[in-house]
């Protein structure tokens, strides 16, 4: 440290290698000695600079701080000279001019020896735009591919531009001739231009078909049916005479035994081809009344060219098809749907819920004077339940019991001492029968009319031990245990959102029951779900005849379970 302290000092303290015997030779100074000069001698402002450092000049660039001797004051390291990158920096400060040898103030060009802005060529002078080359006059512009006329262009697509997605090559043509090979969920008819996937309503499979393209996607379109070149089987006439405007039907031109064929095989393709699911040996297909049948229905209001009308959205668009039949609703349902639309001035909803019950209770939501507002009951095997016609309820009147039937599974899944979850459990349709055959269940159901429901129908068939709880399922998530008894979901169109599959893989439930109406999202689930459960059986309904859905009920066990 002492050391350190020396080499931070002042004039008295000079460097290592410095001498004040002028006379002795250069090579005899200390290699580690500083050339830069520390001596107030050689330094006119004193012998340190700013911050109290000492100042460093360099002897080479200060001819004035160089003895006559020809030796700097402050020392040099052996050896001469500097090299390298410092030597360079030395040589250009050389090559600098000093402050002595610029040009004075009065040698320098006067401001008004400069041109002044009067002297510039005026505008008129400048060329004006019409002299300059117009865009025909251009050199080898005539020589320039041009765009082919439509019917080359659609000839030379192909041939000489390249192809970037099935958006551009569906742009060149306007109706093409196509085969369908099958249907897809939803209902569309799925076929192939040039291995474009084309998605067609209102088609069957076998059909041969010329359509009008409606649609470009960059990897498929959508078109719609210009002339049937060949039905394929099973294709029939529409019964119903709004079928081909109203958006509530999509297989009405099929028969009923093809509708459900079909609608079982893409469910099947859902849940191989999205979700990589192994099938089941055998699948358990249930049909039920194909018409006739929905005890709920909800119905639009709007103005038409022969005033205010009652029906549904037209296929496609919100544009209003007014209705005065529909085949699928219950006769009693029906029968109201005329009141309704004789009333339709008089209402200034746009929307109106509709629901049949036991005994010719009727309901609709919101209230209308003089149509009754309050719940209706529905009794479904041993349980009765009490719902308004706010509130979801199964559509199929003949199918339900049977729907509650494949949820529940066979009598090995009860568990006495255990407890049940029921997510999505609206007004407690599989809360009830689950009651009988668990010491506890708890329905989680976010809708606040429907969990009122759901409580009032736990006390109306005397089940004390279901704990129904009003709060969204996501949020109420934190609370379910692990290891638990059964969870049974019954989830909207979209599926269970990722925080739910998140919880069912930490929490693990021995049991899983999986309700869904949408097999392209259930295929989703399950791709995610199966890393711990594997399933058991799958059933699948058809609660919605007419239509492009399904309704699927997948029971699934813990992988660890190992079939016990």
């Amino acid at each position: 440290m002492a050391k350190r302290s020396e080499h931070k000092g002042g004039a008295a303290d000079q460097p290592r290698g410095e001498t004040d015997d002028d006379s002795t030779p250069v090579d005899q100074v200390p290699a580690t000695g500083s050339w830069f000069s520390t001596s107030a001698d050689t330094d006119p402002a004193g012998p340190t600079g700013r911050g109290g450092r000492p100042r460093r000049r360099n002897p080479d660039l200060h001819e004035e701080g160089r003895p006559a001797g020809g030796r700097p004051t402050g020392g040099r390291p052996t050896g001469g000279r500097p090299t390298g990158r410092l030597a360079d920096q030395m040589r250009r400060a050389d090559d600098r001019p000093r402050r002595d040898d610029r040009p004075s103030r009065d040698d320098r060009p006067h401001r008004d020896n400069r041109p002044r802005r009067d002297d510039r060529p005026s505008r008129d002078d400048r060329p004006s735009r019409d002299d300059r080359p117009r865009r025909d006059d251009r050199s080898g512009y005539e020589d320039r591919p041009r765009r082919e006329d439509g019917a080359h262009r659609q000839a030379s697509a192909t041939a000489e531009k390249p192809l970037r997605g099935a958006g551009l090559r569906l742009a060149e043509v306007d109706e093409v001739e196509v085969t369908i090979e099958k249907l897809i969920s939803g209902g569309d008819g799925i076929a192939r231009f040039e291995g474009i996937p084309l998605f067609i309503p209102r088609s069957a499979p076998g059909d041969k078909l010329r359509v009008r393209i409606t649609e470009r996607k960059p990897s498929f379109g959508r078109a719609e049916i210009v002339s049937i070149l060949q039905p394929g089987p099973g294709r029939r006439e529409a019964p119903c005479l709004h079928y081909e405007r109203c958006g509530g039907c999509q297989l009405q031109h099929l028969e009923e035994a093809q509708q459900l064929r079909f609608k079982a095989q893409a469910a099947r393709d859902n849940l191989e081809r999205l979700g990589g699911i192994e099938m089941p040996p055998k699948v358990h297909v249930v049909a039920g009344d194909p018409w006739g049948y929905r005890m709920r229905a909800q119905w639009q209001l709007g103005d038409t060219p022969h005033g205010r009308r009652v029906g549904y959205f037209a296929r496609g668009s919100h544009d209003l098809v007014a209705v005065d039949q529909c085949p699928v609703l219950a006769p009693e349902l029906q029968q109201h749907l005329t009141e309704i639309q004789a009333m339709a001035p008089e209402i200034s909803h746009r929307r109106l819920d509709a629901c049949v019950g036991d005994d010719d209770a009727w309901a609709v939501s919101p209230s209308v004077p003089g149509l009754p507002r309050e719940a209706v009951r529905f009794q479904v095997g041993d349980f009765t339940y009490s719902f308004d016609a706010g509130c979801f309820f199964q559509a199929h009147r003949r199918l339900v019991e049977e729907l509650v039937v494949q949820a529940l599974g066979g009598a090995e899944l009860a568990d006495a001492e255990g407890v049940a979850y029921d997510l999505y459990s609206g007004v407690g349709l599989f809360s009830l029968p689950l009651a009988r055959r668990y010491g506890r269940v708890v329905a989680v159901e976010g809708g606040r009319e429907a969990s009122r429901y759901g409580r009032r129908n736990a006390q109306l068939n005397k089940l004390g031990n279901v704990e129904c709880i009003n709060q969204a399922v996501d949020s109420w998530l934190a609370k379910l245990p692990a290891d638990a008894a059964r969870v049974l979901v019954d989830p909207p169109r979209v599926g269970l959102t990722a925080l739910i599959r998140r919880a069912l893989l930490d929490q693990r439930p021995r049991r899983l029951t999986y309700v869904s109406c949408d097999s392209a999202t259930l295929a989703r689930d399950l791709k995610i779900l199966k890393s711990a459960y594997r399933i058991v059986s799958l059933s699948l309904l058809d609660m919605f005849p007419q239509t492009g859905h399904l309704e699927a009920v997948v029971q699934l066990e813990r992988n660890d379970l190992g079939g016990e």
